[in-house]
């Protein structure tokens, strides 16, 4: 349905049969309102609330803001969430599935030779940014018990994950603990430590720290 507004515009002169009419004239303007009538889904939402996150911390993240970020009206927030406290909520959620899940549940990433199954990891988690809110999430859960629990629950998925991978490899015991350990904490702070390299030297490091955690 189309919107209806009355609008002051400037113009110089409007001609209507044959009358010139003076500068200003209030003019009856019939157009689509598009910021109200754009509909953004609930991921999208929950995307823009995870930049917000990683840039301005957990009080930047506002319906109003999100909404100008989205160019939308703060009425469609509500088609989604109930409110902020269950924006948070669902952000968490979306962090732990997007983030973990998309890769300790990728069929792509659970077949194939050991090696060559973490070498795919590290490729996937660096070349789609999935390490990308990692301290974002950090800093919040250090003020928040829900979010750290959040937080422990998806950091012992992946290194269950990875750990399972380097038993099939041989390890054992605190060998099999430390490379799972080390694998995943340079991963997850890569985006964050090490982003400014070329990904020359990036693919040189990946290959030279898979060797190093893989040959016995």
């Amino acid at each position: 349905m189309q919107s209806v507004h009355y609008c002051t515009v400037k113009i110089k002169y409007i001609h209507i049969t044959g009358l010139r009419l003076p500068f200003y004239k209030t003019i009856l303007c019939l157009y689509m309102n598009e910021k109200k009538n754009k509909r953004i889904s609930k991921d999208e939402w929950l995307a823009c609330a995870l930049k917000a996150l990683e840039s301005l911390g957990i009080d930047g993240v506002r319906v109003d803001k999100l909404a100008r970020e989205l160019g939308v009206a703060r009425s469609g927030f509500y088609w989604h969430f109930k409110d902020r406290q269950e924006l948070l909520t669902d952000m968490l959620e979306y962090w732990a599935h997007e983030y973990t899940e998309v890769v300790t549940e990728n069929k792509a990433l659970i077949e194939g030779p050991p090696v060559q199954r973490l070498e795919n990891v590290m490729r996937t988690v660096r070349d789609y940014e999935l390490n990308r809110y990692e301290a974002a999430i950090f800093i919040w859960s250090q003020s928040d018990p829900v979010v750290r629990e959040a937080f422990d629950i998806a950091y012992k998925k992946r290194l269950d994950f990875i750990g399972n991978i380097f038993s099939e490899l041989g390890f054992k015991g605190d060998e099999k603990d430390m490379r799972a350990q080390f694998f995943m904490g340079y991963l997850a702070w890569e985006y964050t430590g090490f982003c400014s390299q070329s990904k020359a030297k990036h693919d040189r490091l990946l290959k030279s720290r898979l060797r190093l955690l893989t040959e016995k």
